[in-house]
């Protein structure tokens, strides 16, 4: 049940993810015209990237090696003086040391976790219900 629930689960997200990234880099969500470039699923109890297993000839062989990164495009509206570009873009340039070390998944957030702080406002979400531009730039950053 679970295998196939997640079998199910599992291409949706990536899917979103990717139509994600286009509709942020392009303004469309085209989903008739997309061709995905990669191909993440489950065989067996392996998880594999293009029919390849994950972390192939390790001890993590066809295990999806995730790391919560929640922060990764975090902003605090409160405080001006926060770069979250620059905190976006620290975390990218680290990405290459991550895949060295076998992680092949993030989880990004759009309400990040605790920055070490109280009374951050952080939030891809604007008071009416949009969604804030920047914000989401930042996550096409992470995901591309």
């Amino acid at each position: 049940m679970r295998r196939t629930l997640l079998s199910r689960i599992i291409p949706v997200f990536f899917g979103i993810a990717a139509l994600t990234s286009r509709a942020l880099s392009d303004g469309s969500a085209d989903t008739e015209n997309f061709h995905p470039r990669t191909r993440v699923a489950i065989s067996g109890e392996r998880w594999t990237i293009n029919g390849e297993p994950v972390a192939g000839g390790s001890q993590a062989e066809g295990l999806l090696m995730n790391v919560r990164m929640v922060n990764a495009a975090f902003e605090d509206a409160k405080r001006p003086d926060f770069d979250a570009a620059a905190n976006t873009a620290a975390f990218v340039a680290r990405i290459p040391d991550y895949a060295a070390s076998g992680i092949t998944a993030f989880t990004i957030s759009l309400q990040g976790g605790f920055p070490g702080y109280e009374g951050a406002v952080n939030s891809a979400f604007l008071p009416d219900g949009s969604l804030n531009e920047s914000y989401l730039e930042r996550v096409r950053q992470v995901i591309e």
